[in-house]
């Protein structure tokens, strides 16, 4: 203030007056000052934009892109042209665009996609599909460890209650078994695997029925019932259960290749009662846990007096499985061994610990022995130096050399198991070279030890005398030499290889018989058929008939034959190609084979498709879930077997 009417600025210096000694304009002037920008604020701009510029060379340039689109956040402008020096030191020029910050009706937009809109909708299908693939009770979505979590993921989230939940699985499934019915309806052919379980938590029965089909040249497999039984499993029962199953899913009896279960006998006489025998297969990992468990068995000796076996392979593992308990019981046993392991240098997270067999599964035995052999000395070292008195004896160093030509000749046969227990691969095809392979493997093992010598002997024999059903299975000789990567190698004996190719050339003319390519028509020329319009009587129209159905059949043959005889004259292809996407690329070629191979390479190998279905039961009903009905477990363990592609994303 210079006087009482006149001002001056401090800001920009210049002067003002107020003749009526009223101060608006001096207010509406230094309003327009705090609009504006101050240097400080500008040189701080300047600062930050000369910051940025570095070489194009500069490691850094792109070190920190969080810092970086954190200061163009704060620059007023949405893009900046930046000068940059080259390694050549030439100046040139880059444009950053800063992400713009949302306008008002943006994020009204976002905020109702949330409540009630696409993206709560979007949010409520993955809250179900976690729900159904980790098995987890649906009172966790109204706990507060999960209604925390999703505040803090989406603070604007409103989480359903349990019965929202339950609603949207129903939903879901209503939704996505129509999607499967129509993928099954449109496919030619499917295999089913089929078996019976009883649920301990709720002592309830399920038979449990999962289907297998060739959708666009992938293998897709799919649980259509887990269906709670309520009377006896007999035969007649579950055969009825079975059948109307597939029928509610669209799958006639004429759609079914072939049925694998295990060698139960109401199982095998239902699959067998309602599709034949020659569409039931027995389950290859059952029948490899018989051929293990007699072998072990037979190694005893048989006393004449008492008649009861003794020694043999069974009394080591034995001794190998107190050792086991005793160590799974005493907290203090398995801390030492734990220590002894860390005095080694082993890392905490890194030390090994003991395996308990499990009865029903033969590997796991083999586990258990291997993981003992493993840590042998570590056992010793720790059963020796043991305070209490009630520590089992070390076996022998006999003993252990036993342990190791076991071992070694029960590897084949835990690497076929594996094999067995791939998913979503063709398995049908392999059965045949895997009995060969795994035998062969067998014969090159050279044990050193009487005992081993013996289980060598006995494992060849089970493996000769459970698995001739195999060998004389025609559908699964079918398999092999349809599949490029086996074709007839494995079909050593040279009748059964002529049979098989004859039945598929006899399934091709079957398959193709409606071909207008060779039908009597073809066949008839114009003047005959002018003739025979002539003629009151053709006394040669058997004749020409029964020439007409001859050509036919020979054409049909000689073409069926010639195109399975050029598919075999083509080499195999790698162990590990995908057969189905090879049959894809050479259709064209083979298309009657192809016909037939897709028909048949869906069958599986095993039930344990089924055996699964059982273990993820067992993982759903638990404790907290108890109380579940049969239709909801059939609807949560369908929807967990589901491709991503059917769920409603």
């Amino acid at each position: 203030k210079k006087d009482q009417f006149n001002y001056k600025c401090n800001i920009c210096g210049n002067n003002y007056k107020t003749p009526n000694g009223g101060v608006g304009n001096l207010r509406k002037h230094y309003e327009n000052h705090l609009r504006e920008p101050r240097d400080d604020q500008t040189q701080n701009k300047k600062q930050k934009i000369q910051s940025l510029i570095v070489p194009l060379n500069d490691p850094s340039l792109i070190d920190d892109p969080v810092s970086l689109e954190h200061d163009l956040d704060e620059c007023s402008s949405s893009t900046l042209v930046l000068p940059v020096q080259d390694d050549q030191n030439k100046t040139k020029s880059i444009s950053v665009t800063k992400t713009q910050q949302l306008t008002l009706p943006n994020m009204i937009s976002n905020i109702k996609s949330i409540k009630g809109g696409k993206q709560e909708s979007k949010i409520t299908n993955s809250i179900v599909y976690y729900f159904c693939k980790q098995n987890v009770s649906f009172n966790t979505i109204e706990s507060e460890g999960f209604r925390h979590m999703l505040k803090t993921l989406c603070p604007l989230y409103n989480p359903p209650n349990h019965d929202t939940i339950v609603r949207r699985i129903n939903e879901t499934f209503n939704v996505t078994s129509t999607k499967v019915r129509e993928t099954i309806s449109k496919v030619t052919y499917v295999a089913v695997t089929t078996d019976a379980w009883t649920e301990t938590m709720s002592m309830k029965s399920y038979l449990g029925i999962t289907i297998h089909f060739i959708n666009s040249a992938q293998l897709e497999s799919v649980t259509i019932g887990t269906v709670q039984l309520f009377e006896g499993h007999t035969s007649k029962y579950l055969g009825e259960i079975l059948v109307k199953t597939l029928l509610d899913w669209n799958v006639t009896n004429e759609k079914v290749v072939a049925v694998v279960s295990d060698s139960a006998a109401n199982i095998k006489k239902t699959v067998i009662d309602n599709f034949g025998s020659d569409r039931q297969i027995s389950c290859l990992a059952h029948m490899v846990n018989l051929v293990v468990e007699k072998a072990i068995d037979k190694t005893q000796e048989i006393d004449t007096v008492t008649h009861i076996k003794t020694g043999g392979i069974p009394q080591i593992i034995n001794k190998v499985r107190e050792i086991v308990k005793f160590f799974k019981r005493k907290s203090k046993a398995s801390d030492a061994l734990r220590n002894y392991q860390q005095s080694l240098n082993i890392k905490d997270g890194l030390c090994l610990k003991l395996i308990l067999d499990v009865k029903t599964r033969w590997n796991s035995g083999f586990y258990m022995l291997e993981r003992f052999l493993r840590l042998a000395n570590n056992i010793s070292y720790v059963l020796m130096n043991f305070p209490e008195d009630d520590a089992p004896d070390m076996i022998t160093a006999t003993e252990l050399r036993h342990l190791k030509d076991i071992c070694s000749l029960l590897g084949p046969m835990e690497v076929l198991t594996k094999e067995l227990s791939v998913e979503k691969s063709v398995m049908s095809s392999k059965v045949l070279p895997l009995i060969s392979c795994t035998k062969n493997e067998l014969e090159k093992q050279k044990p050193e030890i009487l005992m081993a010598k013996k289980l060598k002997q006995k494992l060849l024999e089970e493996l000769n005398y459970r698995c001739s059903i195999y060998d004389q299975n025609s559908i699964l000789a079918i398999c092999t030499i349809l599949d490029p990567r086996f074709k007839d190698l494995h079909l050593r004996d040279p009748l059964i290889n002529s049979k098989t190719q004859t039945l598929i050339v006899n399934i091709m003319e079957l398959e193709n018989s409606d071909d207008p390519r060779y039908t009597c028509s073809n066949i008839i020329t114009n003047d005959e058929e002018k003739n025979s319009s002539e003629v009151k009587y053709d006394l040669w129209g058997l004749h020409r008939n029964l020439c007409c159905t001859n050509n036919d059949k020979k054409m049909v043959n000689t073409t069926s034959i010639n195109e399975l005889r050029a598919y075999l004259n083509k080499p195999v292809i790698n162990i590990d190609d995908d057969p189905l996407k090879h049959w894809e690329e050479t259709k064209i070629s083979f298309p009657r084979v192809y016909k037939i191979a897709m028909k048949y390479l869906v069958i599986p190998a095993t039930s344990v498709p089924t055996e699964r279905l059982f273990s993820k039961a067992g993982a759903t009903v638990t404790k907290s879930r108890n109380r579940l009905s049969g239709g909801t477990l059939t609807k949560l363990l369908f929807l967990q077997s589901l491709d991503n592609k059917y769920w409603p994303f």
